[in-house]
């Protein structure tokens, strides 16, 4: 057994060792020289392996570092995009605020009114609200004036309608006068002819 686990790989040899170890605690011994042989026999392979594992973790961590790297920049640049896109949210809508609080200021204020500091788009005269204000009450000042005229108007018109009823009736009545003339004209026709018969006669009697 031991000339057959000489003639073996020290790493084989090492297995079988272990094995004949396990089954037979009587040999541990006899077979500790030739296990002390086969581990020195064996230490220049498991430094190479042991290098060769170090250099593969070495790689590997070097891949992880770096990759590790490019995530973090990824990372950090969109972290800088969003912060600025976010910062040029905030700054556009404090100015937006600063219009709007303008705004309400320019409809709501008195002429009077100096508790705010006009700005360059501030109104230090009559507000918004004021002058619409006045322009409502003008134009309601205008609606009734041209409700008083629209009436003296309807009254016109109605003014106008007698007249004209008046007027129908006094041509019917003329319509009617006119047959009347007609009528008595047409009978003194009939009575100058009638008048007229017995000269007839006369100048049929006495051509003389």
């Amino acid at each position: 057994m031991t000339d057959q686990i000489e003639g073996d790989s020290p790493q084989h040899g090492i297995d079988a060792l272990i094995q004949a170890l396990r089954e037979d605690t009587a040999q541990r011994a006899r077979l500790s020289d030739q296990l002390e042989r086969l581990l020195a026999a064996s230490g220049p392979e498991r430094q190479l392996n042991d290098i060769s594992g170090l250099d593969r973790r070495l790689h590997i961590e070097e891949r992880r570092h770096s990759r590790a790297k490019w995530y973090t920049g990824v990372l950090g640049l969109f972290a800088v995009l969003m912060g600025g896109v976010l910062f040029y949210l905030v700054f556009m809508m404090a100015h937006d605020m600063n219009r709007m609080e303008d705004y309400m200021y320019n409809m709501g204020h008195t002429a009077g009114d100096t508790r705010v500091r006009p700005s360059e788009f501030k109104t230090q005269g009559e507000s918004y609200m004021a002058a619409m204000a006045g322009d409502m009450g003008s134009m309601r000042t205008s609606m009734e004036a041209m409700r008083d005229d629209m009436g003296r108007m309807r009254v016109s018109i109605v003014e106008m309608s007698d007249d004209m009823t008046q007027m129908n009736t006094t041509m019917g009545r003329l319509q009617y006068d006119v047959l009347l003339m007609r009528q008595g004209v047409g009978g003194m026709a009939s009575d100058t002819r009638a008048m007229g018969i017995p000269f007839r006669v006369m100048d049929s009697m006495a051509p003389w």
